[in-house]
Parts: structure tokens; C-alpha cells; sequence
């Protein structure tokens, strides 16, 4: 039984390795690592049920801003839009740095 429970408990661990590191490679695409921010998490006060548009107003390389628009995930189902800057890390990661909420199109 002990032999049964510590072999879960290593695929498991070893799933989560996996499944972070996969994210992580991911996040090297900066679409793909604004799109997993804005898309999912469960206390994740951005959350949008889906992106409509995403506009890049300036970026070089290591620093972007971008206009994301969409559907809230949160009653009301409202359509939102965010100013965003994304940062690139020393290993090539991009990471949401800030989100500001964009009022000024609200409808």
C-alpha cells in the first residue's frame, strides 16, 4: 500500500513539473502568455470570457503595450477593454507587468 501511495504521489508531483514547464516554454510567445492571462485562473480579477481584439501599440522586444478588448467573464457580461505592459524576463519569458482599465470606451 505504502509502494502504491508514494508511485501517485510521484506522477503526480511529475505531472505538475511537466505541465509547468510546458507553460513556461509557452510563455515565450508573448500572444500566447497574454492570451493564458486574460483567459484563465480562478481569483483572476482581469478574467475575460473571450478576447474580441488585441491591438499592439508599441513594442521592442523587450517591452510592449498593448489594447485588449472583450467580453467579461463576470455578471454583467459587459465588453471591456485593458491597456496593457508586458515585460520580457532575462530568460525570454513574457510577463504581464500592468492592466489598466481603459474607461474610456466604455459604452
Amino acid at each position: 500500500m505504502k509502494k502504491l501511495i508514494s508511485i501517485l504521489i510521484s506522477i503526480f508531483l511529475l505531472g505538475n513539473v511537466i505541465y509547468y514547464k510546458h507553460n513556461i516554454n509557452m510563455c515565450k510567445d508573448m500572444n500566447y502568455a497574454v492570451n493564458r492571462f486574460f483567459t484563465e485562473g480562478i481569483f483572476n480579477k482581469y478574467k475575460l470570457y473571450k478576447i474580441d481584439s488585441k491591438n499592439v501599440y508599441f513594442s521592442n522586444g523587450e517591452i510592449s503595450f498593448l489594447k485588449i478588448s472583450g467580453i467579461s467573464y463576470n455578471s454583467p457580461y459587459r465588453e471591456v477593454t485593458y491597456r496593457v505592459l508586458v515585460k520580457k524576463d532575462s530568460k525570454g519569458i513574457w510577463k504581464i507587468e500592468r492592466v489598466y482599465e481603459d474607461n474610456a470606451f466604455e459604452k
